[in-house]
């Protein structure tokens, strides 16, 4: 801090400052006595808004981050949304290739014997055959006629059932569903049609 001197000043017999004409005061010791008082005044303010400033200036740095959390739970599953439009559809494919020839040479249709029922039979009655492949051929299909001798007869008979019973035999089933008549018959006349690799 700066020191601050007084100086005292003589007086004269004319009752004025001693070193002046007429005894007027000297004022330049007054007003630096006055400069030095401001020039203090203006420093110690400085001083102050420098401690202010200093003791609100936010600081810059910042310490290293922390390791990451475990992660959290699951959340509950959310609601289904709504169904949405159906697509366009699309474009046919391109077509396959073309596969291999097959492994029948030939195919033969063959009867088996005829089944015959005893004259003028009941209503109800049925007849049963079971037809089967000759060896070294495979089973493709099969069938059979039903018919009975007379025009009346004939319309009341049928075929009632016919089907592959297994992998190389065929069975079909015959009924009467009406009187035939006094000497009239029912024949079942089965076939498999077979074929020859």
């Amino acid at each position: 801090m700066a020191q601050i001197q007084r100086h005292r000043p003589e007086v004269a017999s004319n009752g004025g400052t001693a070193g002046e004409p007429g005894g007027a005061p000297r004022a330049r010791h007054r007003v630096g006595l006055t400069g030095v008082l401001g020039a203090g005044a203006i420093a110690l303010a400085g001083v102050g808004v420098g401690a202010v400033a200093l003791a609100t200036m936010p600081g810059t740095s910042s310490g290293p981050a922390g390791p990451r959390g475990a992660q959290g739970p699951p959340g509950p599953a959310g609601p289904v949304g709504a169904r949405g439009e159906p697509g366009t559809a699309g474009a046919p494919g391109p077509a396959g290739p073309r596969g291999p020839a097959g492994t029948i040479a030939a195919t033969k249709v063959i009867s088996a014997t005829a089944v015959v029922s005893a004259p003028d039979p009941p209503v109800g009655t049925v007849l049963v055959a079971t037809t089967s492949c000759p060896s070294k051929t495979v089973l493709l299909d099969g069938g059979a006629q039903v018919y009975a001798n007379g025009v009346v007869a004939d319309r009341n008979v049928e075929l009632r059932s016919s089907f592959p019973l297994t992998t190389s035999s065929w069975r079909t089933v015959a009924m009467v569903t009406a009187a035939l008549g006094a000497g009239h018959s029912m024949t079942l006349q089965p076939y498999v049609v077979c074929g020859t690799p």
